[in-house]
């Protein structure tokens, strides 16, 4: 050992004497020290990723996760929905268009029926000036309309219905050019002219078949003008019209949801002068 430390001692001597620069020396043992960490990080880091593969399976998928948002022109995202309207209006044509409901009153248009005779067993006296009757026939420029209704009480409590506040109104185009109250029904005879004539009595549940007989001008029938049953169950103030879309008017409700306008031109089956 002794002899060891003697030689080590004896070089260092012999180098300092032979002018040799320590400068360079120190230099390779602080690469040598910089080497030695970045080798031992390197050997570290290799052990992290071995030891936990979740961390690096977690950060791949992070890295494909896409999303659904599109970019619009200010620079901002919009969410795609994917929503699609389930409750289109119908087309005039449909059945649905006239099946109605407001509230818990159910509504089902089922025919309608232009004619100069009326064959109710009594007859009203027509309260519109102008409009006279020999027997049950209308004489002069004017038809019977019949509209044939089915009404259903879905509350769970009886329900009287005045069915008079059903008014038939004639639109051309954007433009009202009549409202037309109810004439007669179908159905008690035995009141007519007394104030309950036009009062229906519901149960709950109960469907009840009625016939709608309302008096318009010939003028009115004509591929131009469209006749609207107005269902008014409650009596509430008259709807504002809108126009007339590609499929024609819709089945509209008024912002309260309690009227409904129904065109019934389509179901206009038969014609009896």
């Amino acid at each position: 050992m002794e002899k060891v430390v003697e030689n080590s001692y004896d070089n260092a001597i012999q180098k300092l004497r032979g002018g040799i620069n320590l400068k360079g020396s120190r230099s390779n043992i602080f690469l040598n020290i910089i080497l030695f960490f970045l080798v031992a990080v390197v050997v570290a880091l290799a052990l992290i990723k071995k030891n936990n593969p979740v961390r690096e399976n977690m950060i791949e998928k992070t890295d494909t996760i896409k999303t659904t948002d599109s970019v619009i022109e200010n620079g901002e995202t919009e969410k795609e929905t994917g929503e699609e309207n389930n409750n289109p209006v119908p087309e005039i044509n449909d059945e649905d268009y006239y099946h109605v409901f407001i509230s818990d009153y159910e509504f089902e248009v089922k025919s309608v029926r232009l004619a100069k005779e009326c064959d109710l067993p009594q007859m009203a006296n027509p309260r519109e000036e102008g409009i006279e009757l020999e027997g049950k026939r209308l004489t002069g420029d004017y038809s019977f309309v019949f509209i044939e209704v089915m009404m259903k009480n879905n509350f769970s409590v009886e329900k009287e219905v005045t069915v008079n506040n059903h008014q038939l109104k004639i639109m051309q185009e954007t433009t009202l050019l009549d409202e037309v109250d109810i004439y007669m029904t179908d159905r008690n005879q035995d009141k007519i002219g007394k104030r309950d004539y036009y009062h229906v009595i519901m149960e709950p549940g109960q469907e009840v078949q009625i016939t709608f007989i309302y008096i318009i001008k010939d003028s009115y029938i004509n591929d131009k003008t469209d006749l609207i049953l107005c269902l008014d169950p409650m009596g509430q103030d008259r709807m504002q019209y809108g126009g007339q879309n590609d499929n024609g008017y819709e089945v509209i409700l008024d912002t309260s949801g309690k009227v409904a306008d129904v065109v019934i031109n389509n179901l206009i089956n038969e014609v009896n002068q």
